[in-house]
């Protein structure tokens, strides 16, 4: 008899053991058919637009005092500017002035000071593109550090006869 002890306790365990899993599928409702999810809550807010990441956060660019010095952390900071500034754009339902995968093309040169042509050239069409959609100018863009962008001047002329 004393065999079996051990055999009549494992059976108990393992009988316990299949009455907490029998109650555990009974509580979630497994065992009643219903097998269909419940359904979503309701979201307290609806869902919106998150805003743009501010261009500078990425200030001082390379050729800017203070600026990079390594081409390549140069480059990582003028393509976050850039599509940075590109999202506000979006942003306020305006098109940026050059494609993502340009301004990507932009920084793989490995060029990418703000005294660079090719950058300054980028740096100036984001400067009017700002300006026709009524958005600040920021870093390099407005003339400032970097000499990358030269403010427009508008000059009055005489009036004609």
């Amino acid at each position: 008899m004393r065999a079996l002890a051990p055999l009549s306790t494992l059976l108990l365990a393992g009988n316990a053991a299949l009455l907490l899993w029998i109650g555990a599928l009974a509580a979630t409702g497994a065992l009643s058919g219903n097998t269909t999810p419940l359904p979503p809550t309701p979201p307290t807010a609806a869902p919106t637009a998150a805003a743009p990441a501010d261009p500078r956060g990425h200030l001082p660019l390379g050729g800017m005092p203070g600026g990079p010095t390594a081409p390549h952390d140069a480059c990582l900071r003028l393509e976050g500017f850039l599509l940075n500034l590109n999202a506000q754009l979006v942003a306020a339902g305006k098109v940026g002035p050059r494609t993502l995968p340009e301004l990507r093309q932009l920084s793989a040169t490995g060029r990418c000071a703000v005294s660079e042509p090719a950058v300054a050239e980028v740096l100036s069409a984001y400067g009017v593109a700002l300006r026709a959609a009524g958005l600040p100018l920021v870093g390099p863009v407005t003339g400032g550090s970097g000499g990358a962008h030269k403010t427009l001047r508008v000059e009055r002329r005489a009036p004609t006869p």
